[in-house]
Formats: C-alpha cells, sequence, structure tokens
C-alpha cells in the first residue's frame, strides 16, 4: 500500500485498525505525539491546538477530538467549493489566522472521496501549504483509496507522497470482510513511540523479530484482519483490482449522458468518484423529497437506495460498488424512481 502512495521503504510503517473512523483517531493520535511529545506522560498543558477539516469531512474527527480530549472546538471547518472539494485559499487563510491568535496547528485532513459527494480535495495544494506551515497532512481515502490502484485514477491523488499518514478501507469498494483498514503512516516508529506502555513484558519480548503488530496498537488480541485484502490481491493482483475500479468508472461515464437526456433528474454535481448524487423533480416541475422516493421503493421491494442532504433539501445518493452492477440496473431504479413521484 505504501508503495502506491510512494513512500520509500526506509520512511514508512502502517497498522490494521478497526475501521475507518479508527484509523482517522490513530492519524490524530499519531500527530499530537509527534507535536507534543510529552503529553504522553504529562497530558495537555493548556495549549490550544487546532486540526483543519472539510465541509464535507467525515464526522469520525469530531468523534476523534472527543476521544483525545481537545474538544470539538478544536476543530476548523474550511469551506468547499461546489463539486464538494476543500478550497485550499481558504485553508490557508484559516491557518494564518490560527497562528495570529497563537493557536498551534496540529494537523490539516484532505478527504479523497468525500462520503456524499465522492470529492477529492486538491492534495498537492494542500501538502504545499502543510509543509510551508509545518502542518500533518492526513488524507483519509476510506473511501476513494482504491484509485491508487489504477493508473487511470491515480490522478486523482496527484501529491499524496506528501502526506504523513493515510487512512485506507478495503472493506468498501473491494468488499474485503469486515472490518479490513488501515493506517498508514511515513514515520517510521512513531506508532510505537504514540501506543507503547509497559506491562506487556509476558507477550512482547523485545529480543524477537517485531512480527507482532500489538505494541503498534491500542489492542491486543485481535484477528488477523488484512488477511481478508491479502487473499483479493493476490488473487487479481494490482492490475485486476486496478481493473475492477476502472470497470466502475466506465458504467458511470456510461449512465451520465442518459441522466442529463431525462428533464426530470438533475445532478447535484458532476461525479468525481463512484457517488452519484441527484435530485428528481415531479412533472409539475417542484423538487420531490428523496426520502419519500426511498420509501416508497422500500415499500414496494423495488430497490434500497440512500439520500443525503444539503443546503437545498435532501437528494438520492447512489454509490457505484457493487461488482454486477450494469447500466440497465441503474436506469431501472432511477425510472422507477420518476415514476414513483
Amino acid at each position: 500500500l505504501a508503495d502506491l502512495i510512494g513512500w520509500s521503504k526506509q520512511s514508512r510503517e502502517g497498522i490494521t485498525v478497526p475501521g475507518g473512523s479508527a484509523a482517522n483517531l490513530m492519524a490524530l493520535h499519531c500527530a499530537r505525539q509527534r507535536r507534543f511529545p510529552e503529553w504522553k506522560k504529562s497530558g495537555s498543558r493548556g495549549e490550544k491546538v487546532k486540526i483543519f477539516v472539510s465541509q464535507e469531512a467525515h464526522y469520525s474527527f469530531k468523534k476523534a477530538v472527543v476521544a483525545l480530549g481537545l474538544g470539538t472546538e478544536s476543530l476548523v471547518t474550511i469551506p468547499a467549493d461546489a463539486q464538494g472539494r476543500l478550497k485550499p485559499e481558504s485553508l490557508e487563510i484559516a491557518l494564518r489566522e490560527a497562528l495570529s491568535r497563537g493557536e498551534i496547528p496540529l494537523m490539516v485532513v484532505a478527504t479523497a472521496g468525500t462520503t456524499v459527494l465522492g470529492a477529492f480535495d486538491p492534495i498537492e495544494k494542500m501538502a504545499m501549504l502543510c509543509q510551508a506551515f509545518d502542518v500533518w497532512l492526513h488524507i483519509d481515502a476510506a473511501w476513494g483509496g482504491p484509485a491508487l490502484f489504477s493508473k487511470n485514477t491515480n490522478h486523482l491523488f496527484k501529491g499524496v507522497e506528501g502526506a504523513d499518514s493515510l487512512t485506507f478501507d478495503a472493506h468498501k469498494f473491494f468488499g474485503a470482510g469486515l472490518t479490513c483498514s488501515f493506517f498508514l503512516s511515513r514515520h517510521p516508529g512513531l506508532l510505537l513511540e504514540a501506543n507503547d506502555v509497559s506491562g506487556g513484558d509476558y507477550i512482547f519480548h523485545s529480543d524477537e523479530p517485531v512480527l507482532d503488530r500489538g505494541r503498534l496498537s491500542w489492542q491486543c488480541g485481535r484477528k488477523p484482519d488484512a488477511v481478508s485484502l491479502w487473499t483479493l490481491w493476490k488473487s487479481v493482483g494490482t492490475v485486476g483490482l486496478g481493473r475492477s475500479l476502472e470497470k466502475m468508472f466506465a458504467l458511470r461515464d456510461s449512465i451520465l449522458p442518459w441522466i442529463h437526456s431525462q428533464s426530470r433528474l438533475e445532478l447535484v454535481a458532476d461525479p468525481e468518484y463512484l457517488n452519484i448524487c441527484l435530485r428528481i423533480r415531479s412533472k409539475e416541475g417542484a423538487y420531490v423529497s428523496a426520502k419519500k422516493i426511498r420509501e416508497s421503493l422500500k415499500e414496494q421491494n423495488l430497490s434500497m437506495i440512500n439520500f443525503s442532504l444539503d443546503s437545498k433539501g435532501d437528494f438520492l445518493r447512489l454509490i457505484l460498488a457493487h461488482p454486477f452492477l450494469e447500466a440497465r440496473h441503474l436506469r431501472q431504479i432511477l425510472e422507477w424512481a420518476q415514476e414513483v413521484c
């Protein structure tokens, strides 16, 4: 995985964690350890730290700051553009304002494949800012990580090698067994420094090869979560995994012209990844509640689709991931959705 990111063998390490939220928590934990190593013993001494996230970032960062005792007021929300991508110019302003108030920028989060719209934040520009301001850059690629596996899609991760850490979930698009999540860092030794404590000598022996990753984790007894991705990867290879993604991109591109041809369908944003979000108008021209459409389709046992919200109201949210999904299935679902309006 680190090879796909572009980190050298001398500058990387990683561990499996129980879900993408745990990986994001580990990222903040490690960023804090690197910036404030003394906190491991003494705790915070009143320093005011800030974590910068997009308005489209995953809610797990709110949980992370609560769990680590930083409080939700430590989060600074950066506006996104119409496509759902963080605005780097707004990030730079926020970083400068924090410093002017005597606050300490601790971490910046770039999302690669936002939960709702599937947007990719401008990683390269954000990495340049983080280098200039000496701030940890974490990439939440829990959903968008598979784009690293194909040469036709890895441009979405331009600048990824400049990140300090990355979250990746193999149980999402690739369908590995729940859970199969990875936290990767380009700071070897930091996981041990952040997580190792005394009292484990009965199981962790310092004179043995470090094959047991337990000292790098919060946990003790665990399942070998990485095996489900390893078996998939060994089965079809990097090219095979990449092709599964390319297939879904081709499906997306094939269905978009049909959506544009339907006068009652309106895309919320041009999809950058595999999220198709749209609204449906009634025959009279008014927007129809996506929640009502969802409930009607469920009641008739036709399909199970999700919805989300923005300032205009709710909208349907279709995620292209099932390996047997075809364009005819998407057309049928959207035709049914228009019929129930």
